[in-house]
């Protein structure tokens, strides 16, 4: 629910998919295979993208129109053609920067200076206030003086001209041009809100509101052309979005006037300049003389493509490859992408998007035009690209493989044209038959030679089809021993790893993506694919790519479910299908916050495994039948998700039962282990686990016992029987400290007591028996110190250490010790630097959130909350660890504000409650929120959940 109970710690899943294929012809390997995950602390599967998360990388130069800044120095990369990188301002020495950020003028001119809204290497960019108009602008300077080149002081002043006749109200205004102490500066329109770049953060939009988006912009950008400006670094970093959302055209630092580039003397190639992303084909060969309208119209289908998606077009890791595929590569259609994209939405992106400047629309308006018609429901006049022209294009980027393909078409052909002649002879010869018996004689004697011609290819189809199958088997072995070697690598309990594995999955996956595709549908290795897939969409995941990630899964779900059919409700076939819907609801959660969708993806793998130990049932070739234990750990497992769901949500009552469950199969599971009994419902070779199987499962399920201990014991503290909780708390430590002791130096065990001992002392702690708690808190705190000396990179590992030192520093902070400060500082370190490595992830973001409110800065937490309070897709725990912040904030705030922060955090907590928040224990008791219990109107909240 917060940074000292973060989303993943009820979250005791045991079974999870190894990274060993799937042959399937054993009665337990048709399945995607399963281990244990057994810390109560153990990451949700979409905690995981922390540990592997990409930079993003869709901008190649800074985007500093951040925040409210009405434009933003030029995050632009100037490409050379001898593949020189280097940034389009010549950065000044670190002393001249340093002087420059020290000496932050009180005035300018005529105005009066606020605050920094952005720098760059050459300039910066401040809010500031006309002394005599008290109108609030965005005032941008060069700070680079004498060190600035004359060409770069050029494309500051091309800015203000661009911009200076053009009044547009979806174009960033410029007001007044000045000299300050030499140096050039203008004042523009001050945008009060964010960057679009921000607003998307890699997700897509929907697509009525894309299109309305881009239909504003088109027609913004047609006037600027009208006007005889052209942008040429057009990208959503570049777009500002006032706090109604209106778009606005910003940055036009590499404007040119139209005349300018028609004039003879700028018809040079040799420089790129632009975001390699957004930029068109003729800007990325630096044919100056051929850019134009249809240039910015190419940026323009490239962010809507990115609006449709989530990302652009062309991505690589490096610019000058990104450059490479915006010259050579087609992009994917969008459909291929999200299937359920509009078509016609799909056929205006991809016509702006057109190699050939002359194939894209005729102007921005037309493309305005075509955007407010498919707005209205009428037909485009824009026409899909048809296969033969995609065709065409395809052979000219692989002119070998299409050389290969032309031929083998025409052998075909010239099959099909045989064929056809054979049966008119044959027809012709039947007729001779009633004449003449010398005819019959011919006949017969040419269909013996038919039938031996038949029989030759069919042993030479009979051998190519043997070849593909064998071609099959050998990409799926070379991916799963990819994958087999990539997991072998311990981000935990190898500080060593991370880095080598993060770079060798994001060199990798496109390949195995790609291998994926290729391999056949249906088939003996339909299973093994379906792993593949499976593993796929979890490295994804794990590299903080949620969007593929979900995409790929729900593929798989379809898939599983096909194959239930197919396999007659085999067990291996409802395993299966139960698995995923596990991953993909933590998957769509982390995502899109979706608590419904998610709920009732559990629910749904919660009835599949009920039903595999209820019925067990094997595929029509007597396979595929899974082993009493796992199909009861699997139940376990169903039960405890949904179980955890339930208790983020805040019904912890609903969730009780399902707990209880999970611990009762596995503790049924491990005296079976113990006693080495019979499994029901398996054949004679599997009676009884083995020796090896039986050293395997029980560490395992031991753990997971101790997890479901701890999981039942907040449950009961929640829901007010305190007195039980204390004494499955207890166990729960006691076990744990068992498990410590035969491995005190791993990093898991060591996290696992850290999070025992955090859950035992901030129970003691809120049942006022401060001392005692404060010794456990105290200890899981000096564990995490002494994890993290073992492993400092680890994110899982962070993540929990940050959780003990908040859970210390939060009830040191209750009893007013004067050490508060100092663990409290501990914790806020490491969520900073966690939301700020993974700035789109959502559950990162809230747990800086809660920290600065008792730690940090107020207003970054009040700035926080005010995003998720105002988000469409709220829900209860959202709502109320913005409700925990709020309320830290107010017990430290200036009287003047305090109010307004306190009803906020009422109104958050009310909120919750409309969203079916029923834990009145966590609202009575949790000390985040204690502030807040002295308000008159706090009684009336508790009685609510009565």
């Amino acid at each position: 629910m917060n940074p000292k109970q973060p989303d993943d710690e009820i979250h005791p899943t045991v079974n999870q998919p190894e990274s060993k294929p799937v042959p399937g012809r054993e009665a337990e390997q048709d399945t995607i295979d399963l281990k244990a995950d057994t810390a109560l602390t153990e990451p949700s599967p979409a905690a995981g993208a922390a540990e592997h998360a990409a930079p993003d990388s869709r901008s190649n130069g800074s985007s500093e129109s951040a925040g409210n800044a009405a434009t933003g120095l030029s995050g632009t990369v100037d490409f050379s053609m001898g593949n020189q990188v280097t940034q389009d301002h010549t950065p000044h020495s670190g002393s001249a920067r340093s002087a420059a950020r020290a000496k932050q003028p009180a005035a300018v001119g005529g105005f009066e200076i606020i605050r920094v809204l952005g720098r760059g290497g050459m300039g910066i960019v401040y809010k500031a206030r006309h002394k005599k108009l008290g109108r609030d602008v965005a005032l941008k300077m060069v700070l680079a003086g004498a060190h600035a080149s004359q060409e770069q002081l050029l494309r500051f002043t091309s800015e203000a001209r661009a911009v200076a006749h053009l009044q547009h109200p979806n174009i960033v205004q410029i007001f007044e041009v000045g000299e300050h102490d030499g140096l050039p500066y203008f004042s523009l329109e001050y945008v009060d809100g964010a960057s679009l770049d921000r607003r998307l953060a890699g997700k897509p939009l929907p697509s009525e509101e894309a299109a309305q988006m881009m239909e504003t912009i088109c027609r913004a950008m047609q006037y600027a052309h009208d006007h005889g400006v052209l942008h040429r670094d057009l990208k959503p970093a570049n777009v500002l979005l006032s706090s109604q959302g209106t778009p606005k055209v910003t940055d036009f630092g590499l404007a040119k006037r139209l005349e300018d580039i028609d004039d003879s003397s700028s018809t040079r190639t040799g420089t790129i300049m632009g975001t390699p992303s957004y930029m068109s084909p003729e800007q990325a060969l630096g044919r100056v003389h051929e850019l134009g309208p249809a240039t910015d119209q190419y940026s323009l289908g490239a962010m809507l493509y990115e609006f449709m998606i989530g990302r652009p077009p062309f991505l690589a890791a490096k610019p000058f490859e990104t450059i490479m595929q915006v010259i050579r590569e087609e992009p994917i259609p969008p459909r291929q992408i999200h299937s359920k994209l509009p078509v016609d939405l799909e056929t205006i992106c991809l016509k702006a998007l057109q190699k050939e400047p002359e194939k894209r629309y005729d102007s921005c308006a037309a493309m305005a035009d075509d955007l407010a018609r498919f707005l209205r429901g009428e037909p485009i006049s824009a026409r899909p690209v048809g296969n033969v022209e995609r065709a065409w294009r395809w052979c000219r980027r692989n002119p070998l493989v299409a050389s290969l393909s032309t031929a083998a078409a025409a052998c075909l052909l010239a099959v099909a044209i045989v064929s056809s002649w054979s049966a008119l002879a044959l027809r012709t010869k039947n007729e001779e038959l009633a004449k003449s018996n010398l005819a019959t004689e011919t006949a017969n004697a040419n269909l013996k030679t038919s039938n031996l011609e038949l029989e030759q290819s069919n042993q030479s189809l009979a051998e190519s089809n043997q070849e593909n199958i064998r071609r099959t088997e050998r990409l799926q072995a070379y991916v799963q021993n990819v994958f087999k070697e990539l997991n072998k690598l311990s981000v935990v309990e190898n500080p060593l790893a991370r880095d080598y594995k993060n770079e060798a999955l994001k060199q990798t996956l496109p390949l195995i993506e790609e291998i994926i595709r290729e391999l056949p549908d249906g088939g003996q290795g339909e299973a093994t694919k379906m792993s593949l897939l499976h593993q796929l969409a979890m490295s994804y995941r794990d590299q903080g790519k949620g969007v593929e990630a979900e995409q790929w899964m729900s593929s798989l779900a379809d898939k599983a479910r096909e194959r239930i059919d197919i396999q007659m409700g085999s067990d291996a076939a409802r395993n299966n299908l139960c698995i995923i819907l596990m991953d993909l609801s933590s998957i769509r959660r982390e995502l899109n916050r979706d608590v419904p969708a998610s709920l009732a993806a559990l629910r749904e793998a919660l009835e599949l495994a009920e039903q595999i130990v209820a019925e067990p049932k094997a595929a029509p070739d007597g396979f595929g039948m899974l082993a009493g234990y796992r199909a009861k750990l699997l139940l376990a497992d169903a039960h405890n998700n949904l179980a955890a769901a339930l208790y983020r949500a805040g019904d912890s009552a609903a969730a009780a039962p399902h707990f209880d469950k999970a611990l009762s199969l596995r503790r049924e599971v491990l005296a079976t282990v113990v006693e080495g009994s019979a499994f029901e419902n398996m054949p004679p070779s599997k009676v009884a686990l083995s020796d090896n199987d039986k050293a395997r499962v029980r560490p395992l399920v031991e753990a997971s016992i101790s997890t479901g201990l701890l999981a039942q014991a907040a449950v009961l503290h929640r829901i007010g029987r305190r007195e039980e909780a204390e004494v499955v708390f207890r166990q729960a430590v006691a076990q744990s400290e068992k498990q410590l002791a035969a491995a005190p130096q791993n990093p898991l065990a060591i996290r696992r007591m850290a999070g025992f001992d955090g859950f035992l002392g901030e129970f003691l702690c809120q049942t006022n028996r401060m001392e005692e708690g404060l010794h456990y808190l105290k200890r899981a705190a000096e564990l995490s110190d002494q994890m993290l000396a073992a492993n400092s990179t680890s994110a899982e590992l962070n993540r929990a250490a940050a959780t003990a030192y908040y859970r210390y520093a939060q009830w040191l902070a209750e009893s007013h010790a004067d050490e508060s400060a100092f663990w409290g500082g501990k914790a806020l370190d490491i969520r900073r630097a966690m939301a700020s490595a993974e700035a789109t992830n959502d559950r990162r973001q809230l747990e800086l959130m809660v920290v600065q409110g008792r730690f940090g800065d107020i207003d970054a937490a009040e700035k926080i909350a005010d995003k998720y309070l105002a988000t469409e897709n709220r829900d209860s725990e959202m709502l109320l660890e913005s409700a925990q912040a709020l309320a830290q904030a107010s017990a430290r705030a200036t009287a003047e504000i305090q109010t307004r922060l306190q009803e906020k955090t009422l109104g958050a907590v009310r909120n919750a409650i409309e969203l079916g928040f029923k834990d009145r224990g966590f609202i009575a008791a949790d000390a985040d929120l204690s502030p807040i219990r002295q308000l008159p109107n706090f009684p009336e909240i508790l009685a609510s959940l009565e």
